[in-house]
């Protein structure tokens, strides 16, 4: 299973796939998680309260994050992956 999150300024959606037939086995929405608008602690808050929300108690294989911020400048970039660490130290960034 993958955990494809989309962290952006409006909203946050991740998605769980069956990566083997790619169905969605579950989804979740958020508020945003752009961590330079509205911190990095409301940012984390809002992507766990999305994961969760898809995951439903499942465990993903690979969690792959697409944050805004991220690639805009190199601090950025760090508190992006740092964010993602923290909820999945596996994840891909």
């Amino acid at each position: 299973m993958i955990l494809a999150v989309d962290g952006g300024a409006t909203k946050t959606v991740a998605l769980l796939i069956d990566e083997n037939n790619l169905k969605v086995l579950g989804v979740g929405l958020s508020e945003s998680s752009n961590f330079t608008a509205v911190g990095e602690q409301i940012a984390e808050e809002n992507l766990k309260e999305a994961i969760n929300e898809a995951l439903r108690g499942k465990i993903p294989d690979k969690a792959i994050f697409a944050l805004a911020g991220i690639g805009d400048s190199n601090i950025d970039t760090l508190t992006g992956k740092k964010i993602a660490e923290r909820i999945f130290p596996f994840s891909v960034v």
